[in-house]
C-alpha cells in the first residue's frame, strides 16, 4: 500500500473515531437529560398518605416557635377608625409584601403595607356594583383582586381597589383559584350540570369571564355513591395553587402551565371518615366523623384543624393537628395553656395559624391583648388594638 492510500485511511479512521466520540457524548448527554427528566416527574407525582389514629384526642403535644422558624418578625396591624377588624378572620392573602384581610364582620377587605400600615379598604356588603353581597373567597393574581359572591357572580378589582367589573356566570361556584396567565378556576358543586356525571367540576375562565374549559372531577375519586363535594380552603405547600374536597381525602395541586389537578397527598382520616350518605344529623349517631377545614403546609410539618364530631369525645371546639413529615406521626398542637395554639418560645404571644405561603413561609395570628408585656411595649401594641401577624420563614 502506498504511503498516499495509508494517510487516507489513517484520516478516514480518524474521522469515524472522531464521529463516534460525538455520538456518544450526544447520547450520554441525552441520558442525563433523559434521567433528569424522570427523576422530575418522579418529585411532581410523590404521593404521601397521611394516617389519623383511632384515638384521635390521645395524643398532644406543645409544638414551639422555635422548633418550627429559621427566623421570625412580628407586623402589627395598624389600628384606625377605618380599619377596625373582628376578632378572627378567614380571607386572608399575602401577596408581593402586602396583606388583604376580608373582615368577616365588616364585609371589607383591608389592605396593609408588609409593615402593618393601614393602606386602603376594597368594596364593602351591599347591592351596588362595588359593593359585595357575602364573600365566598378572595384571589389575588398579579393584577387583580377577584371576589367570589352570590348570586353567581364573581366581583373583579383592580390591586388600588378600583371596580371594574362584574363576572356573570351561569353557575354558582363554591371556591376560587387564580391560574396562571389570567385564568380562573371555579368549583362547581352541588347538583348545577344538567347531567350528574358533570357535577363537581372546575370551570376553567379567563378574566372577562368566558369559559375555556370543564374540567371533570369524578373520576378521582372512590367509585361510590357520593354527594356534595365542595371544596375546602386553599392550601400552600410547595406547589402554590392547591385545595381539598370535603369528602375527598387528598390533597391536589394545579401543576405550573396545565389545568388538570394531580395528588399531593393524603389525609385518611381511618374509622373517623365522613360517609357522604349520612346526613349532619346522623353522623353524631355512629361516634365518628372528621371534618377537615384549613391545611397549612410546611417543610417539616402539615398542620389542619379539625373538628370531630363524636359524641363521645364532647369535643366540639376546632382542634389543631399536625403531621411531621419525616415519621408520619401525628399529633395535636396545645401551647402552654392548653389551648390550640404554638408557643411563642421566642419572647412573644402565642398564636393561631392564619396562612402557609409558597414556598415556607408560615404566618400566624396573635391577639394583641395576649401580647407579653416586653413585647406589648417594644412593638408598641395596645390591648385594643388589632392583631399582630406572626411571620415565619420555616426550617427545612
Amino acid at each position: 500500500m502506498s504511503f498516499n492510500n495509508k494517510l487516507n485511511m489513517m484520516n478516514k479512521i480518524r474521522i469515524f473515531l472522531w464521529l463516534f466520540a460525538i455520538v456518544c457524548l450526544f447520547s450520554a448527554c441525552e441520558g442525563g437529560k433523559q434521567k433528569g427528566s424522570n427523576k422530575h416527574r418522579r418529585e411532581e407525582s410523590k404521593f404521601i398518605t397521611y394516617q389519623m389514629p383511632d384515638d384521635l384526642l390521645a395524643t398532644q403535644k406543645e409544638l414551639t416557635l422555635s422548633e418550627l422558624a429559621d427566623s421570625v418578625w412580628y407586623v402589627p396591624l395598624e389600628t384606625t377608625t377605618q380599619c377596625i377588624l373582628a376578632e378572627k378572620f378567614d380571607h386572608f392573602r399575602y401577596k408581593d409584601s402586602t396583606f388583604y384581610v376580608m373582615d368577616d364582620y365588616s364585609k371589607t377587605v383591608y389592605v396593609f403595607s408588609d409593615k402593618g400600615k393601614f393602606l386602603r379598604n376594597i368594596g364593602n356588603k351591599g347591592n351596588g356594583p362595588k359593593e359585595f353581597h357575602w364573600c365566598h373567597q378572595l384571589v389575588i393574581d398579579n393584577e387583580y383582586l377577584y371576589i367570589l359572591d352570590m348570586p353567581n357572580r364573581i366581583k373583579k378589582y383592580d390591586l388600588e381597589g378600583n371596580w371594574i367589573k362584574d363576572i356573570k356566570l351561569t353557575k354558582q361556584p363554591y371556591r376560587l383559584l387564580a391560574l396562571k396567565d389570567g385564568r380562573l378556576a371555579a368549583y362547581i358543586s352541588d347538583d348545577q350540570f344538567p347531567k350528574k356525571e358533570d357535577a363537581y367540576s372546575w370551570m376553567v375562565l379567563d378574566t372577562e369571564g368566558d369559559s375555556l374549559t370543564c374540567i371533570d372531577t369524578n373520576a378521582w375519586r372512590e367509585k361510590k355513591p357520593m354527594q356534595n363535594y365542595w371544596v375546602e380552603n386553599e392550601f400552600s405547600s410547595q406547589y402554590s395553587t392547591t385545595y381539598k374536597e370535603a369528602y375527598n381525602d387528598s390533597l391536589y395541586y394545579f401543576p405550573s402551565g396545565f389545568l388538570k389537578p394531580v395528588p399531593y397527598a393524603s389525609i385518611h382520616p381511618g374509622i373517623h371518615r365522613l360517609e357522604s350518605e349520612l346526613s349532619w344529623e346522623e353522623i353524631p349517631d355512629i361516634a365518628h366523623g372528621l371534618r377537615i377545614s384549613y391545611i397549612y403546609d410546611t417543610p417539616r410539618y402539615l398542620f389542619f384543624t379539625y373538628k370531630c364530631m363524636c359524641t363521645s369525645s364532647k369535643q366540639n371546639n376546632p382542634l389543631l393537628g399536625a403531621f411531621l413529615k419525616e415519621t408520619g406521626g401525628f399529633f395535636n398542637v396545645f401551647d402552654k395553656h392548653g389551648e390550640q395554639k404554638i408557643t411563642n418560645d421566642l419572647d412573644g404571644p402565642d398564636f393561631t395559624l392564619l396562612a402557609s405561603v409558597y414556598p415556607n413561609l408560615l404566618i400566624g395570628l396573635a391577639s394583641a391583648d395576649t401580647c407579653p408585656d416586653e413585647f406589648a411595649k417594644k412593638h408598641q401594641v395596645e390591648e385594643d388594638d388589632n392583631q399582630v401577624l406572626v411571620m415565619i420563614e420555616c426550617k427545612n
